[in-house]
C-alpha cells in the first residue's frame, strides 16, 4: 500500500511540470519510478513488521512467501493434526514452546512439508503417547520431547539429519528406537533416563555418540556400535545397569572418563585393538565383570577405572601402558587379596597401583616396574625418599582429569634414580626428565630456602613444588622459556620471591603466591613477583588474581641490574589524580607501586545557599582554571532532580525557581574542558560535614 501512495504521488508531481523546463526534472522522476516498480514487483519492502495470522486454532507467522511456522495452539484437542497449509502457504516449522507442559495432548501428526520441530515444542508433554513423523523433517532442535513420560515409540523420518541436545530426555515410556542413515551425530544426553529403552539400532554412519547419550537407560540391554566411531564420550552409558555386554569397535581410540560405569550388570567387554586411553572410572562399579583384555595400543588408564568392580579376577595384556591414575584397582578382589601387598605396596605385574599410608622412611620401587600411579607415595606423610629403577618409563598420567605429580609426600627430600634409566634423572634430589628438558618434581621437604630453573627446563609438570615450605625464592634463567604448569607453586608457604623472566609462559593456573591459609591481603604485603611487563602471561595472571601489586620489573635486558628510586607524591588538583610516592627503575624508567588519590573536592566556601519564597538563591566565586560550574539539587525523597551548569569566569548569584515544596540536597563541582572532560569530585557537605539539606516552603 506504501508504494502505491508514492507511486501516485510522484505521478500527480510529474503530471504538474511544464514540458520543456522540466525535462531533467521528469527523467530523474522516471526513474525514481522504475525504481519503486521493480520494488513492487520484487516484493522488497525495507524493515517490513512479521505477518502473523490465525487459522482455526492455529497461531502462525509467515516466514517467506511460501513457507509458515505455527507458533501457537488455542484450542483443548487432545489429537493434533497440524494443518499442511495456510492460506496457500506450506507449513514448514512447528514453533519453539508451541504445547509446553501441555498436559491434555496425547497424539500428534505432523504432515508432509513441515521440515523442522524446534526448541521446546512439546516440552512435558507429559500424557503424549504418539507422534507421527513427516518424511520431509529434517530437524529437531533441543528439549523437544523431553520429559514426554507416555511416549512409547517414535519413528524417525530417513531424512532426518540433526538432533539437538536434550530432545528425549526421561521419555520413561519409549522401548525401542531406530536412528535413520542421515543423522551421523548422536548428541548430549539424547535419550538421558530413557528407563524403558530396551533397544538402540545405529547405522554405521554415526561417528559420534556425545556426553551422556544413553545415561541412566537403566532397561537398555543391547547396542551395537557404528564401525565408524571414534570414542566414547563421558558418561555415555553411566548407569545403563541392564547392559550385559559390549563390543567397542577398532575406530575408537578413547573411552572417556564414567562411560559405563555403575553398569553392574556388565559381564563382557570387548576393548577396540587401537585404544589409547581409558578415563577416570570409566568401568568403576561394574560389579558383575570379571575379567578384561587391555590391547597393546593403550598408554594411559585413569584414576579410579575398575574401582569398585567387585568380582574383577583377571587383567591381562596392557604391556604399552605407561601412565596409570589413582587407585584404579581399589575394591577388587585382587586388592583385597592381602598377599598381594608386599612391605606396604601394591603391584600389579609391572605396575605400582598403591602405597598403604604407614610405609616411611627410604622407599625402593621394586626391580621391573614400569609405571607408578600418579598418587601412590601422596598419602605417605613419613616417606623421606624414594629410588626409582632403570625399568620405570611413567610416574605421572595425564588421563586424570586433576593431573599432579605422584610424589607429594610432605616428608620426602629426595628422589634418586637408577643411571640406567632411560627416561628419568635425578640432580639434587629432584626429578627431571633424561634430556633435563621437564622438571616433575622438587621434593616438599628439601631444606634449600632458594632454588633458580636452569635453562634446558621446558616444562614445569603440574603441582611440581607444591608443598615446598622451605623455599623462599625461585628464579628462572635469563634465557629460560619454560612453561609453568597449572597449580606448580600451590600451598609453599614462604615462597616470597619469585622471577619470571621474558620468554617464560605462565599458565592460568600456575599457583605464583597461592596459598589457602593466607588472605590476599597477607599474600599482597610479603610476595614480590620480578618480571617484564611484556611477559603477557604473566600480566594475564596477575591480573586475574589480583597480585599486580605484587609486580617488580626486570630491566628490559632480562637482568635484575636495575635500580630502584623513590619518586615524589604528586598532590591532587580539581582535574587530575595526584598520587602517593612511588618507586620507578633508573635503567628501564618503569614505575611500580603506583597509588592514586581521588580529584581534589571544592570547599564549601565556593558556595553559598539560601532559600526563601519557593526558590534556592545561589552564590559562587570564581575558580581558577575552570570551565564550567555544575549544580546539583536532589529531593531529599529521591524523586526531582535538577542539573545546571553555569560559566565560572566570574562570580554569580543564581536563582533556582519553580521548586516544589520539600527538602533538597544542594551539590557542585568544577569541570574543564581539556580533550576528556574533568570534574571535581562532588561537594555535598557543609564545613562541619553535615549534608548541606534546604528547605523550600
Amino acid at each position: 500500500m506504501l508504494l502505491v501512495l508514492i507511486r501516485e504521488s510522484v505521478f500527480t508531481k510529474i503530471s504538474n511540470l511544464k514540458s520543456e523546463e522540466n525535462k531533467s526534472m521528469k527523467k530523474t522522476i522516471a526513474l525514481i519510478i522504475s525504481f519503486i516498480m521493480l520494488l513492487s514487483v520484487f516484493g522488497i519492502t525495507a524493515g517490513a513488521a512479521v505477518q502473523k495470522g490465525t487459522y482455526g486454532d492455529f497461531k502462525y507467522i509467515v516466514t517467506d512467501k511460501n513457507s509458515v511456522t505455527v507458533t501457537k495452539y488455542t484450542g483443548k484437542s487432545n489429537e493434533i493434526t497440524f494443518p499442511a497449509k495456510i492460506k496457500g502457504k506450506t507449513v514448514t516449522a512447528i514453533g519453539s514452546k508451541i504445547f509446553y507442559s501441555n498436559e491434555q495432548l496425547k497424539s500428534v501428526i505432523i504432515p508432509e512439508g513441515v521440515k523442522t520441530i524446534k526448541e521446546y515444542a512439546f516440552f512435558r508433554c507429559s500424557n503424549l503417547e504418539s507422534v507421527r513423523l513427516p518424511e520431509s523433517l529434517t530437524s529437531i532442535a533441543a528439549y523437544a520431547f523431553i520429559g514426554c513420560k507416555k511416549l512409547k515409540s517414535i519413528e524417525f523420518p530417513k531424512n532426518l539429519s540433526k538432533l539437538g541436545t536434550n530432545v528425549f530426555v526421561a521419555c520413561e515410556s519409549l522401548k525401542e528406537v531406530t536412528i535413520p542413515q542421515k543423522l551421523t551425530v548422536i548428541p548430549d544426553r539424547t535419550f538421558e533416563g530413557c528407563i524403558s529403552l530396551q533397544k538402540v539400532n545405529l547405522h554405521d554412519s554415526i561417528t559420534a555418540i556425545n556426553y551422556g547419550a544413553f545415561m541412566y537407560c537403566t532397561s537398555l540391554e543391547e547396542i551395537k556400535l557404528p564401525k565408524k566411531l571414534s570414542s566414547i564420550e563421558i558418561s555415555v552409558f553411566i548407569g545403563c545397569h541392564s547392559l550385559k555386554s559390549i563390543s567397542i569397535p577398532d575406530s575408537v581410540t578413547k573411552i572417556d572418563s564414567f562411560a559405563f560405569s555403575n553398569c553392574d550388570s556388565l559381564e563382557r567387554i570387548k576393548l577396540p585393538n587401537k585404544l589409547k586411553s581409558i578415563g577416570i572410572a570409566a568401568f568403576g562399579s561394574c560389579t558383575s565383570l570379571k575379567n578384561i583384555y587391555l590391547p597393546k595400543s593403550l598408554s594411559a588408564i585413569g584414576s579410579y577405572a575398575f574401582e569398585g568392580c567387585t568380582k574383577l579376577e583377571k587383567i591381562s595384556g596392557g604391556k604399552g601402558v605407561t601412565e596409570i591414575g589413582s587407585t584404579i584397582l581399589r575394591k577388587t578382589p585382587f586388592s583385597r587379596n592381602k598377599a598381594n601387598w608386599k612391605n606396604g605396596a601394591l603391584y600389579y605385574r609391572t605396575w605400582l597401583v598403591d602405597l598403604k599410608k604407614n610405609v616411611k622412611g627410604n622407599f625402593k620401587v621394586k626391580e621391573g616396574t614400569t609405571v607408578i600411579s600418579y598418587d601412590a607415595f601422596n598419602s605417605c606423610k613419613k616417606l623421606t625418599g624414594v629410588y626409582l629403577p632403570k625399568s620405570v618409563v611413567g610416574v605421572n598420567t595425564t588421563v586424570v582429569a586433576y593431573t599432579a605429580s605422584c610424589f607429594d609426600s610432605p616428608s620426602l627430600k629426595k628422589i634418586t634414580v637408577s643411571q640406567d634409566n632411560k627416561y628419568f634423572k635425578s640432580v639434587d634430589g629432584i626429578l627431571y626428565s633424561k634430556d633435563m628438558k621437564t622438571l616433575y618434581r622438587y621434593p616438599a621437604a628439601k631444606s634449600e630456602k632458594s632454588f633458580s630453573i636452569s635453562k634446558s627446563v621446558k616444562v614445569i609438570i603440574n603441582g611440581a613444588f607444591s608443598g615446598c615450605n622451605n623455599l623462599v625464592k625461585i628464579s628462572f634463567h635469563p634465557d629460560s622459556a619454560a612453561v609453568i604448569g597449572d597449580y606448580s607453586f600451590d600451598e609453599c608457604e614462604n615462597l616470597c620471591d619469585i622471577t619470571v623472566t621474558k620468554r617464560v609462559t605462565v599458565e592460568q593456573y600456575a599457583g605464583l603466591g597461592w596459598n589457602s591459609k593466607k588472605s590476599k591481603e597477607e599474600i599482597i604485603k610479603t610476595l614480590k613477583i620480578k618480571g617484564n611487563s611484556s611477559n603477557k602471561s604473566l600480566m594475564k595472571y596477575l591480573e586475574l588474581y589480583g597480585l599486580n601489586d605484587c609486580f617488580v620489573p626486570l630491566c628490559k635486558d632480562g637482568s635484575e641490574n636495575h635500580t630502584l628510586k623513590t619518586a615524589k607524591a604528586k598532590a591532587p588538583t580539581y582535574f587530575s589524580k595526584g598520587y602517593a610516592a612511588f618507586k620507578y627503575c633508573t635503567v628501564c624508567k618503569e614505575k611500580i607501586g603506583v597509588k592514586h588519590i581521588a580529584r581534589k573536592q571544592l570547599p564549601s566556601s565556593t558556595v553559598t545557599v539560601k532559600s526563601s519564597d519557593g526558590k534556592l538563591k545561589i552564590k559562587y566565586n570564581a575558580i581558577n582554571g575552570a570551565d564550567g560550574f555544575q549544580l546539583l539539587i536532589v529531593s531529599k525523597n529521591g524523586g526531582k532532580k535538577i542539573t545546571k551548569t553555569f560559566n565560572t569566569e566570574n562570580s554569580k548569584n543564581v536563582t533556582i525557581g519553580n521548586l516544589e515544596r520539600g527538602e533538597y540536597f544542594v551539590a557542585f563541582r568544577v569541570f574543564k574542558k581539556d580533550g576528556k572532560t574533568a570534574y571535581s569530585n562532588w561537594t555535598w557537605k557543609n564545613t562541619d560535614k553535615s549534608k548541606t539539606v534546604f528547605t523550600v516552603k
